[in-house]
């Protein structure tokens, strides 16, 4: 495991090739974006999917939101660092 690798809940469902996901998650404004992952990025828990991000900012200036790195670039913006709500985080395994 990653120092600092956290989970984000996602959509997964399965991508054009067998060792991938086509994934969405929402950022702080809670915008969808998508992009393709490595199946091993994402964990199942029942019914429920996360995403292993890494965290680079544990802290904010309103305590709200935070940054992560994604394991892609978006399709919507063009970045793997997004910000998120720091709310929806959880620690990953």
């Amino acid at each position: 495991m990653e120092k600092n690798q956290v989970l984000i809940p996602c959509t997964a469902i399965d991508g054009m090739f067998d060792n991938e996901y086509s994934v969405k998650i929402k950022n702080k404004d809670n915008q969808l974006l998508s992009f393709f992952a490595d199946k091993s990025r994402v964990v199942k828990k029942g019914s429920a999917s996360y995403l292993k991000v890494l965290l680079l900012e544990s802290r904010t200036s309103n305590g709200e939101a935070t940054t992560v790195r994604l394991p892609a670039e978006t399709f919507e913006l063009g970045s793997s660092t997004v910000e998120v709500n720091l709310s929806v985080l959880s620690p990953a395994p």
